[in-house]
């Protein structure tokens, strides 16, 4: 990572469940005259991270992490303090309800394997519980952190159900992954936190 050209920077962190939200976050750099970078990894080098900000001050970053209960929270936890601590311009993405078929279906089939045909509505008591209740930690922390933070069950999910599929398109690419047009939906929530 080296510094732009612009005076302000998006920097986005996280796994591959951060690069499936680059989409929304390049446009809005794009529109609002920010450089844009991807950290992509599952662990921060707090090094790496203090160097790029010193060189670009003026930088929101975006972080998101997949996290089920397996997950060393206590190493998650050190990394959003470091990041909060660091800048005070830190959006946490929360987790997105994971599903249990763990199947892409984004994608064809080979011609030796039927197509996958995903359920497009599930009860929220059949997603990864474990994923479900490692993003409710993940919140807690955040919001107790006094961090920003976007929660992506706020329009994913009502009281019972989460949506894959809603207004004739796929909001995801496999069980856990936003698609584009899912990722595409949280533009407006960055925007409250990216100016």
């Amino acid at each position: 990572m080296v510094a732009g050209y612009l005076e302000k920077s998006i920097l986005l962190i996280g796994d591959s469940h951060a690069e499936h939200l680059a989409t929304p976050l390049i446009k809005i750099a794009n529109k609002s005259e920010f450089n844009f970078y991807l950290y992509r990894s599952k662990f921060i080098d707090k090094e790496t991270i203090s160097k790029f900000l010193i060189q670009n001050p003026n930088t929101v970053i975006v972080y998101s992490q997949y996290s089920n209960l397996d997950t060393d929270f206590n190493s998650l936890m050190s990394d959003l303090n470091f990041l909060s601590h660091i800048s005070t311009k830190v959006i946490i993405f929360g987790q997105t309800p994971a599903y249990t078929d763990e199947r892409l279906f984004m994608n064809g089939g080979s011609i030796a394997t039927a197509w996958y045909k995903p359920k497009k509505v599930l009860p929220i008591n059949h997603l990864n519980i474990s994923s479900w209740n490692a993003g409710l930690k993940l919140k807690e922390y955040a919001l107790n952190g006094k961090m920003s933070f976007i929660d992506p069950t706020e329009s994913l999910c009502d009281k019972f159900s989460c949506w894959r599929f809603k207004d004739g398109k796929w909001l995801y690419f496999d069980d856990d992954h936003l698609s584009i047009y899912g990722a595409n939906l949280f533009e407006s929530d960055f925007l409250k936190y990216i100016k």
